[in-house]
């Protein structure tokens, strides 16, 4: 029996295929494929594929070698962003405070508790632990 892969899981491995059947086994240096699968996995296949074109051709890294998986994932990202509208960035981009940020991270680790366990969520009262809310208040 074959195992069902979903579509855009072959295509990632298609793509990091390619770019390991472009360099030769001495200039990989251990680098695993699954490695390199499992760090771009969560990146749409399209822009992984790019940016393995990118290093196939010699653009990244020093076109000896397997560009590490890091300068791979970071172009495939920039590329990513790049299709994203503007509009959609800025509109909804907010800077947190270090502490808000930190309050924001237990937060969630608290919603991801809470729901591993069962235990009943109440969105106002989590939402008010992470923010702090204050009546009259916007800047705290």
């Amino acid at each position: 029996m074959t195992e069902v892969v979903p579509l855009n899981e072959r295509d990632l491995y298609r793509a990091v295929g390619k770019l390991f059947a472009s360099f030769p086994k001495a200039s990989r240096m251990g680098a695993s494929m699954e490695a390199y699968v499992e760090a771009l996995c969560r990146i749409p296949p399209s822009f992984v594929r790019e940016a393995c074109d990118y290093a196939v051709s010699g653009k990244i890294g020093d076109g000896k070698s397997i560009p590490p998986v890091s300068e791979i994932a970071h172009l495939a990202r920039v590329l990513h962003t790049r299709t994203i509208p503007r509009t959609r960035i800025s509109e909804n981009y907010v800077i947190n405070r270090p502490e808000q940020r930190k309050n924001i991270v237990q937060g969630f680790r608290n919603l991801l508790n809470d729901l591993r366990t069962g235990r009943p969520i109440d969105p106002d009262l989590a939402t008010a632990k992470v923010f702090h809310f204050k009546e009259g208040n916007d800047d705290d």
